[in-house]
């Protein structure tokens, strides 16, 4: 595990994931507009912390403003932003996130996303769930709130969550693999 890095929030380190198979899973390949919307956010809002030229922010406001268009954009981002720096700060381990380009969600990106659905489903033990698995910290009650905050925040400018999303991480992804080739649970 990383130290964690000075002037970051207190989280530790981010894994792009570049050296991975970013194929999309079976079970995304029409990954449905709120899943998108989520799971893209996070990543380009979690990849913020290894660019901060600011690129990465600008490039989550395109991609909301270009998909829900300028106002739902700037009502949606500060709950974003908020969610993912709760995330950031809370972490014990490396949030893994795969390269912009990349059409597939990795594990950690599903649990996110798997997060916000259950928010807005109001399945609070699922939240917690995903919260803890995503931060590997029992201290996520900041998560909780700031996820239920931005699913909030999407449910008001239409972008609604099905139950199926709830189980997005399980379903869609296995466990997360370590680098050497090893595989944790």
């Amino acid at each position: 595990m990383k130290s964690p890095r000075p002037g970051l929030g207190g989280g530790v380190g981010l894994s792009t994931g570049e050296d991975r198979d970013c194929r999309l899973p079976p079970a995304l390949a029409a990954a449905k507009r709120p899943e998108r919307i989520v799971g893209r956010g996070f990543r380009c809002w979690m990849a913020a912390y290894l660019s901060p030229d600011g690129v990465c922010c600008r490039n989550a406001l395109h991609l909301y403003a270009s998909d829900l268009g300028d106002q739902a954009a700037k009502a949606i981002m500060p709950e974003l932003c908020v969610w993912v720096h709760a995330i950031h700060a809370a972490a014990a381990r490396e949030i893994e996130i795969y390269p912009p380009a990349c059409a597939g969600f990795c594990r950690d990106e599903c649990l996110a996303i798997s997060m916000i659905a259950a928010s807005q489903c109001d399945s609070s033990s699922s939240v917690r769930a995903c919260a803890f698995a995503l931060t590997g910290v029992g201290t996520i009650d900041d998560v909780v709130e700031t996820a239920g905050r931005f699913g909030r925040a999407l449910h008001r400018s239409g972008i609604v969550f099905g139950d199926a999303s709830i189980a997005l991480a399980v379903t869609s992804v296995g466990p997360r693999s370590l680098p050497g080739g090893s595989v944790k649970m």
